[in-house]
C-alpha cells in the first residue's frame, strides 16, 4: 500500500493515479477528499484558524479513508491512497492505516514551483490556504516519515519512476523484534527484514507515555534511517511497542472498529 501526500499542486492525484495503474492487479487508487465531497449539509473545512468541528471532520475523513484503503487491501487490490495529510496528521494517517508494507511518499515540489501550477490550472482554492503557507506546514509541522521527493523537475512518468524505484525509502513501520535492551544505557538493538544485521534503537525513539523501555523478545513497529551507530549499519527513528498478543498492526486512537 501506498500513501502519496503533499501540498496542493503538488501533483498527488495524478501522481496517485499513474501508480497505482503500475502496481499489480487489481489496484484501487483511493482519494481522499471524496469523503469531505460527500458531506453535504455543515460541512466544516479546514482553514488556517479552523475550530473543533473542522478538525472532527478532517479525522473523520482520514478514518473512513483508511478503512476504505484497508478493505481494498484485504481484498487483495494493491492500493493507492491520496489526500492532503500534513502536519500531525501525517503520523494519525500512517497509524489508521493498518496494511503493510505500507510506503509513504510526500510529494514536496518548491513552494514557487506548485504556486504555479496551481496558478496554471486555475484551481479553486480558499485564499486562505497559500502554497507559501501550506508549504511550511509541510516542512516546519510535518514529520519527516517515508520518501521525500522533490518533484518541481519532473513529469509525472518520471515521478512514478522514481517512487517504485526507490521503495525502500518509503517503507514505514515494518514489523521487528527486540533482540536485546540495556535499561542502564537506555538503548538496544531490533531485528527485522529490512535491517539485516540489526537496528540500534535509543529511548528517546520509543513511542510511548511515561518511562520509555524495550522488552527482549517483544514485537514492534520499526521505522528506521540508514545511518551507522554503535557498529550497526541503521539506526532507529521511531519505535511503537505493542502489548503482549497484539502483533505488528497499528491501531489507531481514532479506530472505532472491533
Amino acid at each position: 500500500m501506498y500513501l502519496v501526500t503533499g501540498i496542493q499542486a503538488s501533483g498527488k492525484s495524478t501522481v496517485a493515479e499513474a501508480l497505482a495503474r503500475r502496481l499489480p492487479e487489481p489496484a484501487a487508487h483511493v482519494h481522499g477528499d471524496q469523503f469531505r465531497r460527500w458531506v453535504v449539509t455543515g460541512r466544516a473545512d479546514m482553514t488556517p484558524d479552523a475550530g473543533g468541528p473542522a478538525v472532527q471532520q478532517l479525522r473523520l475523513r482520514h478514518e473512513l479513508t483508511a478503512r476504505t484503503a484497508d478493505g481494498y487491501a484485504a481484498a487483495g487490490f494493491s492500493v493507492v491512497v491520496q489526500d492532503v495529510v500534513l502536519g500531525p496528521h501525517l503520523d494519525e494517517m500512517i497509524t489508521a492505516l493498518r496494511t503493510r508494507p505500507l510506503h509513504v511518499v510526500v510529494l514536496a515540489p518548491r513552494p514557487e514551483v506548485a504556486a504555479q501550477r496551481r496558478a496554471d490550472r486555475d484551481k479553486t482554492t480558499s485564499d486562505a490556504f497559500t502554497s507559501a503557507a501550506l508549504d511550511r506546514v509541510l516542512r516546519t509541522e510535518t514529520a519527516r516519515r517515508g520518501l521525500w521527493l522533490d518533484s518541481s523537475d519532473l513529469d509525472v512518468d518520471a515521478t512514478v519512476g522514481q517512487i517504485l524505484a526507490r521503495s525502500a525509502e518509503s517503507i514505514v513501520g515494518v514489523p521487528g523484534v527486540v533482540r536485546e535492551w540495556n535499561d542502564s544505557d537506555g538503548h538496544g538493538v531490533v531485528d527485522s527484514a529490512a535491517t539485516p544485521g540489526g537496528c540500534w534503537v535509543h529511548f528517546g525513539a520509543i513511542v510511548a507515555d511515561g518511562y520509555r523501555s524495550l522488552t527482549p523478545g517483544g514485537s514492534v513497529t520499526l521505522e528506521w534511517e540508514p545511518v551507522r551507530q554503535d557498529g550497526f549499519a541503521f539506526r532507529g527513528t521511531r519505535v511503537v511497542p505493542h502489548a503482549p498478543g497484539t502483533g505488528s498492526a497499528y491501531r489507531s486512537a481514532l479506530d472505532t472498529r472491533p
